[in-house]
């Protein structure tokens, strides 16, 4: 050993002597130097005691002529491994272990596993599948993840022809044209296309990157994703929108909104119907459109409704007022206007939303209401005189009727008296009987006369 002390201590590289046992017996300034280290914090431990190994030396077992890599402390930093260069001793009791700090294509292929293991795991946890097509052979690989998407067993071969023969019928050639002028020109490989699953469109989104050796593609590689979800999102996201740019357009609501910008200015802005709607250009978006704005409007409605606009714009407060402009030709319109602000993370008023709503035709209606009110309680009234008339007529033709019957009965009851004592008196002389009763008769008229 003493030997074996001699040669380890002149040694101007870090080592160490180690017994069969693998317990440190001895190490050089060298070492301590390299490790920055104290000797009693080494000696006397088992090499894997104070030395992490590698997890690719799982059996940890040291022998002549061979080579470990371990980590200089417990902390497994991938810039702190050394590798240990095991010789035999003189005495041939002993080990000599050279420390030296480098790498080898051994770690390099490590790291590397690694880092294919980390993203490997990365990509399954994101729900991607993956795919590479060899262009020269015409073949292709898929992942496991790959084929549970499409809905194919892991274990069922699937070549790159099968797979475009999943592919639905009419997104065929835009997939293959898709394919080859990316490889031909470069262009991004980036698209979507349907494949029927169960009796249902599925929607996936395909992109890939092709690789080139000496200017010549090899093989193009990518990622598949199912993104039939976000289809039908987007799809009843365009309905909605369009059925509420439809019931906005028909109920002649516009909408607008003004957000401050870095110096601290209001910039407005109005969409299609409501730029329309006051006669403005479409692409109107500044702070000098409120005054635009403003100046449409009707000389006695301007300072109330901008001051309470501006006053909503400082305070918060929910915009609401009733308002008239004057539009092109000189035409009066009649608008609602509301509007809500919106506050930032410090409370602070940055955004206002509002609509305008175009009221004149129900303004319109109800002048025409109130115009045809205004007739027919005319007509009402003209009609009232009349039937008052009328009536005034009926009565004064009633009375003249009365006053004729009553003078008709004095008139009559007079000289029917004379009729009756008339008859009285033929009735007392020989008739006969035919004239009898002709008295008879006229007799008894004369008595319901009177």
């Amino acid at each position: 050993m003493n030997e074996s002390l001699k040669l380890l201590h002149s040694s101007p590289f870090p080592m160490l002597l180690l017994n069969r046992k693998g317990v440190i017996k001895a190490v050089n300034s060298a070492l301590t130097q390299f490790l920055n280290v104290s000797i009693s914090n080494i000696e006397q431990n088992h090499l894997f005691e104070y030395f992490c190994p590698l997890d690719h030396n799982p059996n940890n077992s040291i022998t002549a002529d061979s080579q470990i890599y371990v980590y200089a402390s417990k902390n497994k930093n991938i810039n702190n491994i050394m590798r240990l260069n095991i010789n035999t001793s003189p005495e041939d009791q002993y080990y000599w272990v050279l420390l030296t700090k480098e790498k080898n294509w051994q770690l390099d292929y490590w790291e590397i596993e690694e880092s294919l293991s980390r993203l490997t795991n990365t990509i399954s946890a994101t729900n991607f599948g993956i795919w590479e097509y060899n262009i020269a052979d015409k073949e292709a690989l898929f992942s496991n993840k790959f084929k549970e998407i499409i809905q194919i067993n892991i274990e069922q071969q699937l070549s790159w022809e099968m797979f475009i023969d999943a592919i639905y019928i009419e997104d065929q050639l835009l997939f293959n044209n898709s394919i080859k002028t990316h490889v031909a020109y470069l262009t991004p490989l980036d698209f979507e296309f349907r494949m029927l699953l169960d009796n249902k469109i599925h929607w996936f989104s395909i992109k890939g990157e092709t690789f080139f050796n000496d200017k010549q593609p090899i093989c193009t590689m990518g990622t598949l994703s199912d993104c039939s979800h976000r289809k039908q999102i987007v799809h009843e996201l365009n309905n909605a929108i369009e059925s509420n740019n439809i019931a906005m357009e028909i109920s002649k609501v516009g909408t607008w909104y003004a957000e401050l910008n870095l110096h601290n200015d209001w910039i407005w802005t109005w969409d299609i119907l409501t730029s329309e709607m006051f006669g403005f250009n479409n692409k109107n978006t500044g702070t000098d459109d409120f005054d635009k704005w403003a100046t449409c409007l009707h000389p006695d409605d301007e300072m109330r409704v901008t001051s309470t606009l501006l006053n909503s714009l400082e305070t918060g407060k929910v915009f609401s007022e009733s308002f008239r402009a004057i539009l092109a030709g000189g035409k009066i319109s009649y608008f609602i206007g509301k509007g809500r602000v919106r506050q930032n993370e410090n409370n602070e008023n940055y955004r206002i939303d509002g609509i305008f709503f175009d009221e004149t035709p129900i303004q319109s209606t109800q002048r025409k209401l109130k115009n045809l009110n205004l007739k027919l309680e005319e007509r009402v009234n003209e009609r009232t005189l009349e039937l008052e008339q009328a009536k005034i007529k009926a009565e004064k033709a009633s009375q003249i009727k009365t006053e004729f019957l009553s003078m008709m009965s004095h008139e009559l009851r007079t000289p029917m008296n004379a009729v009756i004592g008339s008859l009285d008196l033929l009735q007392s002389t020989k008739q006969t009987y035919e004239a009898k009763d002709l008295i008879d008769t006229a007799k008894t008229s004369a008595e319901n006369l009177c």
